[in-house]
């Protein structure tokens, strides 16, 4: 085991939220090595411009709405918090409740795991490899992919998926999620 104090910045918050991830993974039936691997990537990408956006969501939390800004440790936009809460979840809250509650970790890790769970559901009819989310599988490229595109992806729902580079590192990340998820 990799000592914690070897561990990045955004792999000691995967570490800090281990307990949501399962949590959230165990309620929507997906791996919870996805859930780490999706939030990591997120992680990774955020920038200046990110912390501002987050510090005007406390603030302004319609204004976020409205501009549909990516936020919390997920990077869910208010839009597709909305879908998720809309076919997966109960109701869903006002605009300014709903923006509030994305910077909340618990609920990034839930509405990860409900988003890929939605993904599934939306492609397994036409690729089954959709539900298997184990390391290395299609399925998990998959998630990740549409995960950084949007559910069906540039070309639709189809039996020959394209996976990002996205999917691909989100995948090749989960033997180090497995690690910081352990207790």
């Amino acid at each position: 085991m990799v000592s914690i104090s070897s561990y990045s910045k955004q792999e000691l918050i995967i570490h800090k939220l281990r307990h949501h991830i399962h949590s959230a993974a165990a309620e929507f039936a997906i791996s919870p090595e996805i859930v780490g691997g999706i939030i990591l990537d997120e992680l990774q990408r955020r920038g200046f411009k990110d912390d501002i956006e987050e510090i005007i969501a406390r603030i302004f939390p319609r204004l976020v709405y409205w501009a549909n800004w990516s936020i919390g440790v997920a990077q869910f936009k208010p839009k597709t918090a909305e879908l998720v809460y809309s076919e997966l979840l109960e109701d869903y809250p006002r605009p300014a409740a709903l923006v509030r509650s994305l910077l909340d970790d618990a609920v990034s890790c839930r509405l990860v795991a409900a988003y890929c769970r939605y993904i599934i559901n939306l492609w397994k009819p036409v690729y089954p490899q959709a539900e298997n989310t184990n390391i290395d599988q299609n399925g998990a490229r998959l998630l990740g992919t549409l995960y950084s595109l949007e559910a069906t992806g540039t070309w639709g729902v189809n039996d020959n998926p394209i996976f990002n580079d996205r999917g691909e590192g989100i995948v090749s990340s989960m033997p180090k999620i497995r690690q910081l998820i352990q207790d």
